[in-house]
């Protein structure tokens, strides 16, 4: 489960504002190019559902990069 995975890789004398603050959201989405997150239909790294179509029912693998 994501949400453990998450948990589990953060410090515990920390508290990130952002789940894309956390070490394992960075491990797992450290390829992902600077142009990928600046797509119209990205926007910004918030926006899981954009590569994630599940992830609203906290499902998010596999992911599917939008088409430029």
């Amino acid at each position: 489960d994501a949400g453990y995975k998450i948990s589990r890789s953060i410090d515990s004398r920390e508290t990130p504002l952002r789940i894309t603050e956390t070490p394992y959201w960075q491990g797992k989405h450290h390829d992902i190019a600077a142009q990928v997150w600046n797509r119209p239909q990205v926007g910004s790294r918030a926006n899981c559902v954009a590569c994630h179509r599940d992830a609203e029912l906290n499902v998010f693998a596999p992911a599917k990069l939008p088409r430029a």
